[in-house]
């Protein structure tokens, strides 16, 4: 479907929406959680949102939610599409087919004091950013994968004790 609604969520229960972009109207009843990313998934017909304590959330009009089951209490800090999947990335990462039923992704990336800030799909990798803190040198702070499950881990570009917080689309990564 074409997508012919913006819907913006803010930090702790606060949302609007808006059919061009320009003029918004708060939601009046949003998703409980607090919210750190959202993505439009066409096939699938509906916004996904994550945030705080593993929570999801999905609505095809912006007005209705329905809450969904992460599987986890972690921190879901950002989400991505790439037209068959969602993955979600933060303290851990979650991946679903439906946006209903979501499992572990693979926890190369996750686990000790990770956490992933970003996601993207160039169209072929996906590519997550983030690292440790506090970061040690040459901290593993991106990862690509192929299928949003198995990761290879790169080192980080922007040098030791700092950290990436969001990705972009690159369309020229190394093979993973």
């Amino acid at each position: 479907p074409t997508l012919s609604l913006f819907v913006a969520l803010g930090d702790t229960n606060a949302g609007a929406t808006s059919p061009t972009g320009v003029t918004w109207t708060a939601m009046t009843t949003p998703p409980t959680g607090t919210w750190l990313s959202m993505v439009w998934a066409p096939s699938l017909a509906f916004f996904v949102a994550v945030g705080v304590s593993g929570v999801i959330s999905t609505t095809a009009n912006g007005t209705s939610w329905t809450a969904r089951t992460s599987g986890t209490t972690g921190t879901l800090r950002a989400i991505g599409w790439n037209g068959v999947k969602l993955v979600t990335v933060g303290a851990v990462g979650r991946q679903s087919l439906d946006g209903i039923n979501w499992s572990a992704a693979a926890s190369i990336v996750w686990g000790g004091s990770y956490e992933m800030y970003g996601i993207a799909w160039t169209g072929e990798i996906w590519m997550v950013v983030g690292g440790r803190s506090p970061p040690p040198p040459n901290d593993p702070a991106i990862a690509l994968a192929r299928d949003g499950s198995t990761w290879s881990k790169r080192f980080s570009p922007v040098g030791a004790g700092a950290e990436p917080t969001a990705s972009a689309v690159i369309a020229d990564l190394v093979d993973v």
